[in-house]
């Protein structure tokens, strides 16, 4: 389902009756026991890898994943909070927000780990409702079979250039949260002009990043938007011919990590949240994903470019969060989808 075809809000604002109560019967039942859920976008690739070692760190407890697209976890959480039937301990998605929506709406549990101590102010929420576990560069790469390095683009606006017309790719802001926060942090960065410039390009416009890879990487489309852990992973585990181009504004999309109030297990969803956020967690999460951690005392990864020489667009969550839906339109318009 789009995410434009149904309100967060509403189904937040309907949900709120319950938020604050007793959790139901089912949760109850859960909490005596060793199993911890998370719900995450963080593919399943990586998400199954991680809980394995979870699990085997901490003997005796067991943590279970549902891994899907940002908002179909999204969808499927609130709708589990409205009927007041929660099976979740803890939620982690690439959508800031979702957690500033879920926090306004007293379903976050306040949670004062020794981790936020680690990780930088901006991406750790002030009251203690969520830290970032996993920061995501958007970036474009390109094909060196089908570009020379000395043809490929170097900036955005190389990029947009009408050369590259049909020629190109990106996920849809619509469907997946990454590309929604590129869109809105490239539109603070350099205007809708540069979406309108892009736009004229005719770029196939995809569901997620799988399809579209596969497509940079066969060179059926030379040059496409990417996420910089796509890249890196398909460079080292594959030895796809890409090579990723880190240009003069970078998008970074947090994937927040929170327990919710309601939480079954809330003393299991403090364990899993302090070891997914630790130095252990953080560095498995690092090597087995690709992606940054923001971690003051995890090792950054060999062949990527330091995240603090990146030239980071900085976002506001609230401002970001009430303009979503403007943003997902506007992108409509744009693109005369």
């Amino acid at each position: 389902m789009m995410a434009g075809n149904w309100s967060r809000r509403a189904v937040l604002r309907g949900a709120g009756v319950g938020l604050l109560a007793t959790p139901a019967i089912l949760g109850r039942a859960r909490a005596a026991s060793s199993n911890v859920t998370l719900y995450s976008s963080v593919p399943s690739t990586y998400l199954t890898k991680l809980a394995e070692q979870f699990n085997v760190a901490n003997p005796g407890v067991t943590l279970n994943v549902f891994s899907a697209g940002t908002f179909q976890v999204y969808q499927r959480l609130t709708a589990e909070l409205q009927a007041n039937r929660l099976n979740a301990d803890l939620f982690q998605v690439s959508d800031i927000s979702s957690f500033v929506e879920l926090k306004t709406a007293g379903a976050l549990l306040p949670y004062e780990s020794e981790t936020y101590a680690h990780y930088p102010d901006g991406f750790k929420d002030p009251q203690f409702t969520w830290v970032n576990s996993r920061s995501l560069a958007t970036i474009f790469a390109y094909n060196s079979r089908a570009i020379a390095a000395a043809d490929a683009p170097k900036t955005w606006d190389d990029y947009a250039d009408a050369k590259w017309a049909g020629k190109q790719g990106n996920a849809d802001p619509r469907v997946d949260g990454d590309a929604l926060n590129w869109y809105y942090s490239l539109r603070q960065a350099k205007g809708v002009a540069f979406w309108k410039k892009y736009a004229r390009n005719k770029p196939q416009i995809f569901r997620g990043h799988g399809a579209m890879t596969d497509q940079l990487v066969a060179g059926a489309l030379p040059v496409t938007e990417q996420l910089d852990y796509i890249v890196y992973t398909a460079r080292r585990d594959k030895q796809a011919p890409i090579t990723p181009v880190y240009p003069e504004a970078v998008s970074i999309t947090m994937t927040p990590l929170g327990i919710l109030k309601q939480a079954p297990n809330p003393a299991g969803a403090k364990l899993v949240f302090d070891w997914l956020l630790s130095k252990q967690g953080q560095t498995t999460l690092s090597e087995i994903n690709g992606i940054y951690s923001l971690r003051d005392d995890v090792t950054p990864l060999p062949g990527k470019p330091a995240f603090s020489s990146l030239n980071v667009v900085k976002i506001d969550p609230v401002d970001f969060a009430k303009n979503r839906e403007a943003m997902q339109d506007e992108f409509v318009e744009v693109f005369g989808l």
